[in-house]
């Protein structure tokens, strides 16, 4: 049932609602770093860092920045970019230098300059219009693979966050991601949130 009321609320409300900056306030970055679990964001860390060898890393869309710090802590050289300068602003002071202002379809990174490049939960947030141009971003500044977690249309948090606006099913996705120039490969079954992780390697 919850699936079904996810995908009306993707077909019927979500495609209605426009982007708005505004709605990424202070309090919206504060709400998710109270419900977040930065002990899971370290497990996920280490799992990707353990298959993916980085020696650095983009976090496009960083948030609370519990990615971030668990990339750090990993021995990773990780850097994040976010449109809004709230979420920069409500970070420590040690990683507030490692991140700057810049947008999934602008991260403001050179060709290939990075080993990994995630893109954790943002996707769902943006224009349907800017897909293609973010995906073709993120895939342009890495040089070896890129990172997404997606909500999908059906998925129970789909209709749990207003600003979900780009919601749509895994096969569309999969057809939008085929374009951007990399390669959608199989990751392991055991990482966390296998249904929402699609990893793509860049060659």
């Amino acid at each position: 049932m919850s699936q079904l009321k996810s995908l009306a609320y993707s077909i019927f409300v979500s495609r209605r609602r426009k982007y708005r900056p505004e709605s990424y306030g202070a309090d919206y970055f504060k709400e998710k770093a109270r419900v977040g679990d930065s002990s899971a964001d370290l497990a996920r860390c280490r799992a990707w860092v353990e298959y993916c060898k980085p020696t650095n890393a983009l976090d496009v869309g960083f948030g609370t920045g519990s990615v971030l710090r668990g990339l750090l802590e990993l021995g990773v050289d990780a850097s994040g970019v976010e449109p809004f300068l709230v979420p920069q602003e409500l970070l420590s002071d040690d990683l507030k230098k490692r991140v700057r202002l810049g947008s999934v379809v602008s991260t403001g990174f050179p060709d290939r300059s990075v080993d990994l490049v995630t893109c954790l939960d943002v996707l769902e947030h943006i224009p349907c219009e800017d897909t293609d141009a973010a995906l073709r971003e993120l895939v342009r500044v890495s040089r070896r693979w890129v990172l997404l977690n997606i909500c999908y249309w059906t998925d129970s948090n789909a209709r749990k966050d207003r600003t979900h606006i780009n919601l749509h099913s895994a096969g569309w996705w999969r057809k939008h991601i085929e374009k951007s120039g990399a390669r959608i490969i199989a990751h392991p079954r055991e990482w966390p949130h296998p249904r929402s992780t699609v990893l793509l390697k860049v060659d």
